[in-house]
């Protein structure tokens, strides 16, 4: 996404700048120099491989939520919005009172059981584990998340085994 709108805004400014001074061909060139220009700060201020490990590692074992805001902060001054937005979400739910991180949990717990002997699957209940693991996601839960989007991809298999055999 940085990468793409950065090409995109520097692409559209060097049109303009170029022909404004040297008219359709000035175009051409600008919007070629704002593009390499919009690359470059692309790579310099995106999601680099050390930043989304460093991001992943603060969603998966941070539990400070001091430091998951200022790593937010950082994030968001280069241009990481979505990231910063999910960093402030997990401080949130490292806030929560323990009556609530309780609550979450049992819900989480009920949605895993579905495909047990006591609670078999239904079509109908994996999309309800999958419309879940959307909650989950956009309160921050990612590593939950994942773990139902998973269950509700073997349910999904298993379910479909059954109708074809």
């Amino acid at each position: 996404m940085a990468n793409s709108k950065a090409h995109l805004v520097g692409a559209g400014g060097g049109a303009a700048v170029g022909f404004a001074v040297g008219g359709p061909p000035g175009a051409a060139i600008g919007a070629l120099i704002g593009y390499l220009g919009g690359r470059r700060y692309a790579t310099v201020h995106g999601m680099t491989p050390e930043r989304k490990k460093i991001f992943e590692e603060a969603l998966k074992s941070m539990a400070d939520p001091v430091k998951l805001r200022a790593l937010a902060d950082q994030y968001e001054k280069e241009g990481l919005n979505e990231e910063a937005d999910l960093l402030r979400k997990r401080a949130q739910l490292r806030e929560l009172p323990p009556s609530q991180k309780a609550e979450r949990k049992d819900s989480f717990r009920k949605y895993m059981s579905v495909g047990t002997q006591a609670n078999p699957a239904t079509h109908d209940k994996v999309a309800i584990i999958e419309k879940a693991a959307n909650v989950f996601h956009a309160q921050g839960a990612t590593g939950n998340a994942a773990k139902l989007r998973e269950h509700a991809a073997a349910l999904r298999k298993m379910l479909g085994a059954k109708v074809a055999s």
